[in-house]
């Protein structure tokens, strides 16, 4: 243990493997993504610019419909699949 100035002992703590301000992991049409933890599938639409389009999201297989996209909250470990049309011709 180390001594602090006031004399008294530090205690180490060990670090936290899941601290709730670490990055969760995540893969999103198959590519591993970090994302902060809490965020939902709107809030994650909104950071890559689809947010007002017309999208379809699948959580582990299974769809989240539209308007649960702002309480369906990504976890840790989750599997998304975000497709939305794209016009060419």
């Amino acid at each position: 243990m180390e001594i602090n100035q006031t004399g008294l002992h530090k205690k180490r703590f060990p670090v936290l493997q899941h601290h709730p301000l670490m990055a969760i992991k995540v893969i999103v049409n198959g590519k591993y993504r970090e994302l902060p933890p809490s965020l939902s599938v709107l809030g994650y639409l909104k950071s890559i610019g689809l947010e007002g389009r017309r999208v379809a999201v699948a959580r582990n297989g299974e769809v989240v419909a539209a308007e649960m996209h702002g309480s369906a909250i990504i976890e840790d470990g989750d599997i998304l699949e975000i497709v939305h049309p794209v016009g060419g011709g």
